[in-house]
């Protein structure tokens, strides 16, 4: 094998070598990118009272016998003003 050859072939590996290295960066640039992301999703207002209603609404069934209460979630009540809403609400049938 000649030197120019040989020289030319490692030419071409380093280039390939760079550039599969190139495309890994921009995957881990991708990743942390979307890590970041879901961090800032997750502590988002609308996700964490999304999970506080998740877990008021387990924690109702769970305490609240079914044949002694009735749980009514997300009512909408007109006012004078427009609407309101409520959450949650227990009433005792008894």
């Amino acid at each position: 094998m000649s030197i120019a050859r040989f020289k030319s072939n490692s030419i071409q590996r380093t280039r390939h070598n760079a550039k599969t290295w190139t495309q890994l960066e921009i995957l881990w640039i991708l990743f942390a990118v979307g890590i970041v992301a879901l961090a800032f999703h997750l502590k988002s207002p609308s996700v964490i009272g999304a999970a506080g209603e998740r877990r008021v609404t387990a924690t109702l069934r769970r305490k609240l016998d079914e044949a002694d209460y009735t749980i009514l979630e997300d009512l909408t009540l007109p006012t004078s003003q427009g609407t309101t809403q409520i959450d949650h609400k227990s009433t005792a049938i008894n």
